[in-house]
């Protein structure tokens, strides 16, 4: 005969399933979510092209203006980066608005969100540049790296 304690006993087992998977889901998107800010912090605050290089697979492909084929690899991303870093000076950068959608069994991750960013280039003066970008991250080792990025300036409209 099934007892009161052996009902108690599997209300508590799937219970605490349901839990472990929603603390487990929320541990996911927070490690995406630092990997990104992480990611452009370095570029954009620190200016550190070796604190980027942690967050990015060595088969990265970045889509962006205005480049008229895709940047492959993790060293042409970073030349990217530094050839920004030597004419530009970035006063803010805001992710606004990140959407984190899983794939792959968890193991995969596309983030979207707004970039809200104040820069100088050259002598060219950009107080509010708006735009989006879309970056899709691994897991690999433990361990979330971005895998391809793409940005773009938002219109008008």
């Amino acid at each position: 005969m099934i007892t009161l304690r052996f009902y108690l006993l599997i209300i508590i087992i799937l219970i605490t399933a349901c839990n472990s998977k929603d603390v487990d889901m929320k541990n996911q998107v927070e490690e995406v979510l630092n990997t990104v800010k992480a990611h452009n912090s370095a570029w954009s605050k620190l200016e550190d092209l070796s604190e980027q290089e942690k967050y990015i697979h060595d088969d990265i492909v970045f889509i962006a203006p205005p480049y008229k084929t895709p940047v492959e690899g993790k060293i042409q991303y970073l030349n990217n980066y530094k050839r920004f870093n030597e004419h530009a000076t970035v006063h803010f950068f805001n992710e606004v608005s990140p959407k984190i959608r899983f794939y792959n069994n968890g193991r995969t991750a596309i983030v979207t969100f707004e970039i809200d960013m104040s820069f100088d280039f050259d002598d060219i003066s950009n107080p509010s540049w708006k735009g989006m970008d879309m970056m899709t991250l691994v897991r690999e080792n433990g361990r979330w790296l971005i895998v391809s990025d793409m940005y773009a300036k938002r219109g008008e409209n």
